[in-house]
């Protein structure tokens, strides 16, 4: 949140009581300009002897010179406030000379000190505008008293052409003059000023108010959107850029559906926003990347302060990770049932079967079969094996053993399992296998049993799905979160096949989902159950006709060791 800083708002009134002064010294020159400019004006033309220009210049000199020296003071003086009652004493002595050598109450140029009255209350308030009221009073006052009475050197001047009661009079109207200026302008000053403090306090709260605002739009865990009635991004938070790995550079002005990779709107927000209500849904689509992003989103109504419709505020949260936990949760659920029915399944099909495949190849030697009965008897054979492999495939994947974990050197035991694999039956010889091992990753702990399994179930898929020939990339990788310690690494089977369809990658998993005309539907569920027991996690990406990239995702053990993070290998083999 926004704090007001009290040195700061000393100094905005500092500069502001400084920017007034300014103002003062420009307004002095200007007036003082057009008054004494026009009087020495008005007597170089009427052809008056120069002896009468000599107490306007000399006074119109001292004004330019004092002028300069307060702007160069102005930076400079710390005291503001002394510094502008000091320029305000000197403006009325100056104006007490002009009117003593200008008749002194006929004097025209009496008005002066009406004008030094009214800026002393413009910048020091009613006390200011009250104590140049008093100097202006006393200093007329003295020079009409002295003249009047010809004390002194006034004696040589000429006396004012008035009886003692009209100078007395005068006298005392300037008084009644000098000091209602005084107050009337006081008091509006104070008044503008108090004025002024109450914006200024406004101000800060609307800007301590805007900063909460948006101190709380930004660290929203959610996204937040508003839009105008055509559906035109006006704002997007940084938890909505965060979800959408959009910037709000990038969508401001665009439709907001588009930002999901929509084509259009998914709700009728001009029908059911007209009534006020709230609009949530649930929907799929993706971020900038392409990657997955299921949004549940509420959309309401953004009124102006008369109850009319403005725009739309949507609030959404990513529920990608909330919707995988819930389909492994179902699929947890799903394989403890079928856990329940395995023992089943072996005594009533496995048994029988074997006693069945059994008895057909003893009548198979004994009996003397035509060779389309040997066929159909090889057929009926090789269905039994068929069946018998899917029943162990079964078992194995709803009966597990226990995890035997050993320290395994990863490389080593990768070569291994690629050498045996390419000199087996099922492995077509136009496909290639790179491996690249990171060499941060020395020594792992698993099942070497369980993980042979799983790198065979991902090998002959990936070249099943490279039919044409390819190229199947395996690698290992560690991310460490810094130079002493990894909390993750990363098994990644990457083919450049047929790919696998956007509605099928998400049941891939699902025990008997298979897309292969003859498989099981057990291999990728097999799979998942053996990373999990490890501690990890499987991750797909595929795209038709582009590949397919099964990343598998290992939690390091303490024990685990890696070398210096600078030494890094590839071999290639095949």
């Amino acid at each position: 949140m926004t704090v007001v800083d009290n040195k700061g708002s000393t100094h905005r009134v500092k500069e502001d009581f400084r920017e007034r002064i300014k103002w003062l010294i420009i307004l002095r020159v200007a007036l003082m300009t057009l008054l004494l400019g026009g009087s020495l004006l008005f007597q170089i033309g009427g052809q008056s002897r120069p002896s009468s220009w000599f107490i306007p210049s000399i006074l119109l000199g001292i004004i330019y010179f004092l002028s300069v020296l307060y702007v160069f003071l102005l930076g400079r003086v710390k005291n503001l406030v002394i510094f502008s009652i000091g320029q305000m004493i000197v403006d009325v002595f100056i104006e007490t000379i002009l009117v003593m050598f200008t008749g002194s109450v006929e004097s025209p140029f009496s008005f002066l000190y009406i004008i030094s009255i009214i800026s002393g209350a413009l910048i020091l308030n009613r006390s200011g505008g009250i104590f140049i009221a008093s100097l202006a009073f006393i200093c007329y006052g003295s020079v009409v008293d002295l003249e009047y009475y010809q004390w002194g050197w006034f004696a040589y001047f000429t006396p004012p052409n008035m009886t003692e009661k009209e100078a007395f009079y005068s006298f005392f109207l300037y008084l009644v003059i000098f000091f209602t200026v005084a107050i009337v302008s006081g008091t509006l000053s104070e008044k503008l000023h108090d004025t002024r403090k109450a914006l200024d306090d406004r101000e800060k709260g609307l800007t301590v108010f805007r900063a909460f605002h948006e101190n709380v739009v930004r660290s929203m865990g959610s996204g937040l959107l508003t839009s105008d009635l055509d559906g035109n991004i006006l704002s997007f938070n940084a938890s909505a850029q965060k979800i959408t790995c959009f910037l709000s550079s990038e969508i401001i002005g665009n439709k907001w559906w588009n930002v999901f990779g929509w084509e259009k709107s998914p709700v009728s927000l001009f029908e059911k926003g007209a009534e006020g209500e709230n609009i949530r849904f649930d929907k799929e689509g993706h971020k900038k990347d392409g990657s997955r992003l299921l949004v549940g989103m509420t959309f309401s109504p953004l009124k102006d302060d008369e109850g009319f419709k403005k725009g739309y505020v949507g609030i959404f949260q990513d529920l990608t990770k909330i919707k995988e936990l819930e389909e492994a949760m179902k699929l947890k659920e799903r394989l403890a049932h079928l856990g329940e029915m395995a023992a089943g399944i072996a005594h009533e099909i496995r048994n029988p079967l074997a006693s069945l495949s059994g008895s057909m190849e003893i009548l198979s030697q004994e009996l003397n079969l035509k060779d389309h009965q040997k066929k159909l008897m090889q057929i009926a054979l090789n269905e039994s094996e068929r069946l018998n492999h899917l029943i162990a495939d079964f078992l194995n994947y709803t009966r597990p053993r226990p995890l035997q974990k050993k320290e395994t050197f990863l490389k080593s035991f990768l070569e291994e399992e690629i050498f045996l694999f390419k000199h087996s039956v099922t492995f077509p010889k136009d496909i290639r296998i790179d491996l690249a091992v990171d060499p941060l990753i020395s020594v792992v702990d698993l099942d070497q049993d369980q993980m042979k399994q799983v790198f065979w179930n991902l090998s002959l898929n990936a070249c099943e799905a490279m039919s044409d020939g390819g190229r199947l990339k395996i690698s290992a990788k560690g991310w460490p979160s810094n130079e002493k310690k990894m909390e993750e690494w990363f098994l990644i089977f990457e083919d450049n096949g047929v790919g696998i369809s956007p509605d099928a990658i998400g049941k891939i998993f699902n025990p008997f989902f298979s897309t292969k005309d003859h498989g099981t539907g057990l291999g990728l569920s097999i799979v998942h159950r053996i990373i999990e027991e490890h501690g990890g996690k499987v991750r797909v990406k595929s795209a038709p006709g582009v590949g397919t990239r099964f990343t598998l995702i290992f939690p390091f053990r303490e024990f685990e060791r890696f070398p210096a993070l600078d030494q890094r290998k590839e071999s290639v083999i095949g």
